[in-house]
């Protein structure tokens, strides 16, 4: 008991300064590589719908809970934040938090999903949120060598962008196929979103004063933008008859693209046009040893239509009760992970995102 204690003292201290994962999904302790692993296909439906196909009786759970932070601490950025529909912050507090975190770029995203899934077919709700404090040039320069309320330079501007998309519900299903040398698997899930967005920024006169931050110029007055819209992923895995059993998958993430495109301003306030869904095609390997071993290759955004095209790896070690994992993604670097009676954590000094909860802004 007391070594138990010590490990979740020791897990507590790292999450001030890494991202942590808690719930169901192995792969972000390995690199968030796992798109063809089929160990427990429940929790791994929600990258590949395929694996759901592999789902036999009722299952009942979340798929993940995930918690990032690039820039200020994961604590401050909990005691700062105040969340509400639609919104990451309050609008009468947004100059304050600018000015507390314009030392840097800060990013917070916050991931989840939690169903069940009955022979094959689930019924799910999730969503993702990225929120971002985006201080200029000048504010950062100030925050760093200054830090005089009364010294922020005329030109200081800070930006608080967030997108969050919400699933209401996912509805996914799989079947299996008999194939001369394996079998192929085949899954679907189809999402109903909605989309909120909302961009609040600070000139020098609010940064002096702490006081509210503007609405920027495309939410008309209001304090959010919404859509509503429907899209497809589909995914495949085949498992060919083998004396070393290994997977190969293939995802297609935003099949048929969700129709979210919004006219805004960036953190300069020139104008874009930003699709925070769109198509994306990935692929995936992983390979079971017969002393317990696992190992997982992912390659993400083949093509770079996101932008966040990159290769992911990790392995998984079974020892008894316990489940140690390591990975490697070349975008965000090294994760680490702890699996214990059906339950995951992960931690990493910047998780990569997870495929079909990402937003691209």
């Amino acid at each position: 008991m007391r070594r138990i204690a010590l490990a979740l003292l020791g897990w507590a201290a790292m999450s001030c300064w890494a991202d942590i994962s808690i719930g169901g999904s192995v792969n972000k302790g390995m690199g968030g590589a796992g798109l063809a692993i089929l160990r427990d296909p429940a929790s791994q439906s929600y990258l590949n719908p395929a694996a759901i196909a592999y789902v036999r009786g009722f299952r009942l759970g979340m798929g993940n809970f995930d918690i990032g932070a690039q820039g200020a601490a994961l604590d401050d950025l909990f005691d700062a934040l105040e969340f509400r529909q639609g919104s990451g912050v309050d609008i009468d507090k947004g100059a304050r938090l600018l000015r507390r975190f314009a030392d840097e770029d800060t990013r917070m995203t916050l991931q989840g999903d939690f169903g069940l899934i009955v022979n094959g077919f689930g019924l799910s709700v999730g969503g993702v949120m990225d929120a971002r404090f985006l201080p200029n040039a000048s504010l950062r320069n100030w925050a760093r060598t200054d830090g005089n309320p009364a010294n922020i330079p005329n030109d200081a501007r800070g930006d608080i962008i967030a997108l969050a998309a919400v699933s209401l519900p996912d509805v996914t299903g799989g079947i299996r196929l008999p194939l001369q040398g394996g079998e192929l698997a085949i899954g679907a899930r189809m999402r109903t979103l909605r989309v909120f967005y909302t961009h609040y920024f600070a000139d020098e006169q609010a940064l002096r004063d702490n006081g509210s931050a503007a609405r920027a110029p495309e939410l008309g007055g209001r304090d959010f933008m919404e859509r509503r819209t429907t899209g497809v992923d589909i995914g495949f895995i085949w498992k060919p008859d083998s004396t070393i059993p290994y997977t190969l998958a293939l995802v297609v993430e935003n099949l048929v693209e969700p129709d979210v495109r919004i006219d805004a301003t960036d953190r300069n306030g020139n104008p874009i046009r930003l699709q925070p869904l769109r198509r994306a095609v990935h692929a995936g390997f992983a390979m079971e040893t017969g002393t317990g071993t696992l190992f997982a290759l992912d390659i993400i955004d083949i093509g770079n239509r996101t932008g966040r095209s990159e290769l992911r790896f990790g392995a998984e070690q079974r020892l008894g009760p316990l489940i140690l994992r390591s990975g490697y993604a070349s975008r965000t670097g090294w994760t680490a992970g702890l699996g214990i009676g059906g339950f995951n954590f992960a931690y990493s000094q910047e998780f990569p995102l997870s495929v079909s909860r990402t937003l691209v802004f």
